[in-house]
């Protein structure tokens, strides 16, 4: 949540820090849930209380029952609460702090809001995923389109290195500003751009970004261009396949990612981007299938087998050889089709005995029996190796030769022949 100011803003030469707080969430009863504050160590801020972003919330349910017990709280805060548990932002305009006391049992966190805010007097407009909550006065339907000064507080990034990178990435603000304090500026702009400008700040502000007197961090990115889907559900396909991002900011027409973790990674994640970026992942279902018995290789040849169509894709992020995991992309009428597809095909299946690997040493051979099972996941009781079956009859100039052989699933076979192999 943020806290803004139509005019007539006074700017403060020091970032004050107010505790910021976060939801426990306590069953009570059947179907209730009891909202605690509680307070949390400092974290980037807007003038000094929690910025939420709906990438932080989006998994929370706002159909499920609460209730809050909530006495002396600033209402920022209470509001902060429910915007993490209906997974939007809220903005609080034209309000000083205020302490407030309030009690609701059973409802809903969006009927909840409501209860607040006739309450103590207010009103609300929404769009999108943003509510805006003010005086009734100062609201209306022409707000979203409205110039509004806000305040940005950062903790670790210097606001001038926000600043321009904000610049650069084109959100149209009418004017930026610097405060006297180096990690504090203003901005002005509409609702929307507020919201872009608060998302890129949850994104880079983080300690592995702090400058230090002697190095210049310089913000990097990987950018989610797409041409048949939105990007924002590329992002969506690729954390169910298990690419799940944390820091990244969706613009009009693409996805920057900030988590430096997937930047080794990417040449595969535009492999993958390609083959996700068609008309039928726009309008199909999605889901991961976690598979036991067979790895991804498999089921994807396997289930091309049962002629379900082309509208049906199998996809894999990790090396599809050793996976354990698949993406499947299908009309939502054939799921189950495709789910009981899968299941037939992921059944345990019959150990069988076969060599892998030759040598005429012992030694080495007892080497790569350990490195192959720690690579392929195989126990280490499962890989054998033969007496010597070679000539050892010095006289007639022979030599010794030795065969490792391992008892398992002809997959996983496969998957340590192809790795012995590579050695």
């Amino acid at each position: 949540m943020m806290v803004v100011k139509n005019d007539n803003v006074k700017k403060q030469h020091s970032a004050a820090r107010l505790p910021t707080w976060a939801v426990t969430a306590l069953c009570v009863g059947v179907c209730a849930t009891a909202l605690t504050l509680t307070p949390l160590p400092q974290a980037s801020a807007y003038s000094g209380t929690e910025i939420l972003t709906a990438s932080e919330t989006d998994s929370l349910s706002s159909g499920s029952k609460i209730s809050m017990d909530v006495r002396n709280v600033d209402m920022r805060d209470v509001l902060s609460a429910l915007a993490l548990k209906m997974g939007v932002n809220i903005i609080l305009v034209d309000t000083e702090a205020v302490e407030i006391t309030f009690q609701t049992k059973n409802v809903t966190p969006r009927q909840a809001l409501e209860l607040l805010i006739q309450t103590h007097g207010y009103a609300y407009i929404e769009q999108g995923g943003v509510i805006v909550v003010g005086e009734s006065g100062t609201l209306n339907d022409n707000f979203f389109n409205q110039m509004i000064v806000t305040r940005f507080d950062t903790v670790n990034v210097k606001a001038k290195k926000a600043m321009d990178l904000i610049n650069a990435l084109g959100i149209p603000l009418k004017a930026v500003s610097l405060d006297s304090n180096e990690y504090v500026f203003w901005a002005q702009g509409t609702v929307q751009s507020m919201q872009k400008v608060q998302e890129v700040i949850y994104s880079i502000d983080r300690p592995e970004n702090a400058e230090t007197p002697t190095m210049d961090i310089t913000l990097e990115y990987r950018t989610i261009n797409t041409q048949q889907i939105p990007p924002d559900r590329a992002v969506k396909l690729l954390d169910d396949i298990g690419i799940k991002f944390k820091h990244y900011v969706k613009l009009q027409d693409r996805v920057l990612v900030f988590d430096k973790d997937w930047f080794s990674k990417w040449d595969q994640i535009d492999v993958l981007l390609a083959q996700l970026d068609n008309q039928g992942s726009k309008d199909q279902t999605s889901f991961n299938y976690q598979l036991k018995n067979i790895v991804a290789k498999d089921a994807k040849s396997r289930l091309a087998e049962f002629n379900l169509g082309a509208d049906v894709k199998a996809i894999s992020y990790n090396n599809d050889r050793f996976a354990k995991d698949i993406m499947i992309i299908c009309p939502t009428y054939m799921e189950n089709q495709v789910r009981s597809a899968l299941a037939s095909l992921d059944l345990s299946i019959s150990k069988t005995r076969v060599p892998v690997a030759t040598s005429p040493s012992f030694t080495g051979l007892n080497t790569q029996r350990t490195l192959l099972s720690e690579l392929s996941g195989v126990a280490l009781s499962s890989f054998n190796i033969s007496g010597d079956i070679g000539t050892t009859d010095q006289a007639s100039g022979g030599t010794p030769k030795y065969v490792l052989w391992v008892e398992e699933t002809p997959d996983k076979i496969q998957m340590i022949k192809d790795l012995a192999d590579e050695m």
